[in-house]
């Protein structure tokens, strides 16, 4: 438990965004309620589109700030809260996930005991929609300081950037990018992390289940019902990214070519996007291309910094070297089969995963 008393503003805002959806609302806000951290050191603001007579009663009844707005896109909605927002850290929250009781609590001492950490990640646990447990994710503590921004690279991005309701970040980090943060529409939670990559703050990704995130029905029918579908879905998907990655060079031109990694890791990221989608349209030759492009891009990124790499991208390069190898026996005949087999295991990956 915190000690010291807080008789000013709240040192942590929690910002709770919602859209339609609110058969889960009051239970991500009572996670938050009902925190270790004492009260008067953290607010909660509530960011929704609609008026709910049951749901506004329980917010306005424990002291929570209610905001309704008629904007659409998430980036939007954790603009307007940020703006509200009187705490110095900001800890997202989406209205389908839940937040373990100590979570702030330990928030509150990472942010307090380094003034340099702007961005802080922790694991999360999988829910059904019963909160049922499905599956949870493990992976080691990473910091990066200004000295180790240079040497990080396409995984460790992809690896510790993942889903909002994980990510607490200082505002003042931030908060310069607040009229450019309001034009992109997905991919936030990256977002967030390399616009405080580019900042002068340092980042921490921390082996800490913190953070219940939703897998919902709706999202498992992508994976239950119809392989078609999920590839149709995972086509859009793929070109969303594309279409982030295409926004985020022409607003952050002059930021990333400050650092030649964020560059190389938007570059590769996009490629490899553009030849999944061929892979999905039934482009024969873009297999081989696949190999050859993206095997060696990924044999420079791990071997180019390799201390720094083995620190934290250890199962990373063992399945590097297994993939590497089956393509390598594969490499004479590949076709479109092979790619099926391929697509079919992530599939079932997922299927699983949502089950």
């Amino acid at each position: 438990m915190i000690d010291e008393k807080n008789d000013k503003k709240p040192y942590i805002s929690v910002i709770i965004t919602a859209h339609d959806r609110k058969e889960f609302l009051k239970e991500a806000i009572n996670s938050v309620i009902n925190q270790t951290l004492d009260k008067s050191f953290y607010e909660i603001i509530v960011v929704k589109n609609f008026k709910d007579e049951k749901i506004d009663s329980y917010i306005e009844k424990n002291g929570v700030i209610n905001i309704y707005t008629e904007e659409i896109e998430l980036s939007k909605k954790i603009m307007i809260g940020i703006k509200k927002a009187n705490g110095e850290i900001i800890s997202f929250l989406e209205d389908d996930d839940i937040f373990y009781p100590k979570k702030l609590e330990i928030i509150y001492k990472k942010f307090k005991n380094d003034l340099k950490l702007g961005f802080y990640h922790n694991t999360q646990s999988g829910i059904d929609e019963d909160d049922k447990h499905i599956i949870r994710n493990y992976s080691q503590d990473i910091y990066i300081s200004d000295n180790d921004k240079k040497n990080f690279n396409y995984f460790l991005i992809k690896k510790i950037s993942g889903n909002n309701s994980s990510i607490s970040i200082r505002k003042n980090a931030i908060i310069n990018f607040k009229e450019k943060i309001i034009k992109f529409n997905y991919n936030i939670d990256q977002l967030i992390f390399l616009l405080i990559f580019f900042t002068n703050f340092n980042l921490l990704h921390e082996n800490n289940i913190l953070t219940k995130y939703r897998i919902h029905n709706s999202w498992s029918n992508i994976f239950t019902f119809n392989f078609d579908y999920y590839k149709q879905n995972k086509e859009l998907k793929l070109r969303e990214r594309i279409k982030f990655i295409n926004i985020f060079e022409d607003l952050f031109k002059d930021y990333i070519e400050k650092y030649p990694n964020i560059q190389e890791f938007l570059f590769f990221d996009k490629i490899k996007k553009i030849i999944e989608i061929n892979y999905l349209l039934n482009n024969k030759n873009t297999f081989k291309i696949y190999y050859k492009y993206i095997s060696i891009y990924i044999f420079n990124i791990f071997f180019k910094n390799f201390k720094f790499n083995i620190r934290y991208l250890k199962e990373e390069i063992i399945s590097f070297i297994f993939w590497f190898i089956l393509f390598l026996l594969k490499f004479l005949f590949f076709d479109k089969k092979f790619y099926n087999f391929i697509l079919k295991k992530e599939f079932k990956f997922f299927l699983n995963k949502a089950q």
